[in-house]
């Protein structure tokens, strides 16, 4: 029975948004964390990716690419473009448990960018 409880225990706390830095810090071993590049002052693409849990856990992905680009705008003022959502399965289904990472990527442009949202496509589609 306590194997039961360590395992739900550790289903429910894994399946959050994780701030591990897949560039400086690796792979993660629960499959989360994010990536992060500058196209230009004020515009960034970023990927997060959840860690698994057994359910598609598109709120924490969202909540995740937005703390990201909040960090790198210095503020919440931004706009996201081009942003796509989505899952995978991390491992084989064991039974009825999935292990689910969803994902999240996009274009983060900060208003101090003084971009409009035609001005920054034209910029993110000529990298």
């Amino acid at each position: 029975m306590r194997a039961i409880q360590v395992v739900l225990s550790a289903v429910l706390l894994s399946g959050c948004a994780s701030s591990h830095n897949l560039a400086t810090d690796g792979n993660n071993v629960l499959g989360g964390g994010f990536l992060q590049s500058r196209i230009r002052d004020g515009i960034f693409q970023i990927s997060v990716k959840t860690n698994w849990a057994p359910w598609v856990n598109t709120l924490s992905a969202r909540s995740s690419w937005r703390d990201r680009a909040k960090e790198l705008c210095g503020s919440d003022k931004f706009r996201e473009l081009e942003n796509t959502e989505g899952s995978y399965d991390q491992l084989p289904p064991f039974g009825p448990l999935r292990y689910i990472v969803t994902t999240r990527d996009g274009f983060a442009v900060c208003d101090s960018a003084n971009l409009s949202d035609d001005q920054a496509l034209t910029l993110i589609r000529k990298r």
